[in-house]
């Protein structure tokens, strides 16, 4: 089992001078092997991490470099280009299956897609029609596929193994959906929407409607109307977090509704949450940098977090992280 305190970072440097603001990198699940970068007003790039020259050490760390070298590639040999900006990205865990949520930049446009291609050489699989989507997730298990609106509905979809998505429920959330995770052990899809609610629903209870979800902490205050953007499950801890504007990270027991807070020094937003299976922490990327949170499991299956965190400040604008084993892949914009 891995340390978070024996980390090597990998800087994954993206050229500042690209053709677009770049906002965001998503890595694929596990050992990375592609790499998502969105941009603010331009479409997205897919970047094969295999192609990519690894320098440095095991000593002082190590970089690589991503350019028009390492995109993917599609079978005739030519570059995979896309037409417009994705708002969303999934990988389906244990497949070659990326879904992609694009967004038009005129606002009087919207998509009623969710594609899918194999990351690997773009090639397209069978798309999941939605009215403006703007949030996908995949289960852990990559047998379910969540989708959620800007008007607030949710669906649950079933990946077949023709790759044909079929329905399985479809359900409200009141306003429009920001973020979406499954939590395994009693079926239920978590969701952020944009009035700060946390909701969930058991997805395949044909009758259950979503119901307000809060964090009880210690005292017995029930903490409720977060301003929520991030969502994390870990399967083997049956640990949800939560976090969004603030430092403060709310992390639950799906059975009990019962949690803790854990504080982010120096962050005034929380973008995204990775919980490490491997090393009993979870992963933090803030405005302020990355930090290593480790923990155990108290007799109350909550989290107890390890006083002493690993942290990562940033040197360049950061723009998304992934932690695997003993490495955490920090994408950063290079300047030249």
């Amino acid at each position: 089992m891995s340390s978070i305190h024996s980390v090597l970072p990998v800087q994954v440097l993206v050229d500042s001078a690209c053709g677009g603001t770049p906002a965001r990198m998503v890595f694929s699940p596990v050992l990375p092997k592609t790499a998502v970068l969105l941009f603010e007003d331009a479409p997205p790039e897919l970047h094969d991490l295999g192609k990519a020259e690894l320098k440095g050490d095991k000593e002082n760390g190590y970089v690589v470099e991503l350019d028009p070298s390492t995109l993917v590639t599609k079978a005739d040999g030519k570059p995979l280009l896309f037409r417009d900006p994705a708002g969303f990205v999934a990988y389906r865990p244990g497949k070659d299956e990326l879904a992609i949520v694009f967004r038009s930049l005129d606002e009087a446009t919207h998509d009623s897609t969710v594609w899918r291609i194999n990351p690997n050489n773009g090639s397209p699989l069978p798309s999941v029609y939605f009215d403006n989507p703007t949030a996908v997730a995949y289960s852990s298990d990559g047998e379910l596929l969540a989708v959620g609106g800007s008007d607030g509905t949710v669906t649950v979809f079933r990946v077949e193994q023709s790759g044909e998505a079929r329905e399985v429920r479809t359900v409200g959330v009141a306003s429009g959906v920001k973020a979406l995770v499954f939590e395994d052990l009693s079926r239920q899809l978590y969701i952020t929407n944009e009035t700060n609610m946390l909701v969930s629903f058991f997805y395949e209870v044909e009758d259950d409607m979503p119901v307000q979800r809060g964090v009880e902490v210690e005292g017995g205050t029930t903490v409720h109307n977060m301003c929520l953007s991030a969502l994390a499950y870990s399967a083997s801890a049956n640990l949800v977090a939560t976090a969004g504007i603030g430092n403060e990270i709310w992390v639950s027991n799906p059975l009990t509704s019962r949690g803790r807070v854990i504080r982010v020094r120096k962050a005034t937003r929380i973008h995204d949450l990775q919980f490490d299976d491997l090393s009993d922490s979870l992963t933090v990327f803030t405005d302020a940098g990355v930090e290593l949170v480790a923990f155990v499991l108290d007799a109350e299956h909550l989290p107890v977090f390890e006083e002493r965190t690993v942290k990562f400040s940033p040197l360049m604008k950061m723009i998304g992280c992934h932690h695997y084993s003993d490495f955490l892949f920090i994408a950063s914009l290079l300047v030249v």
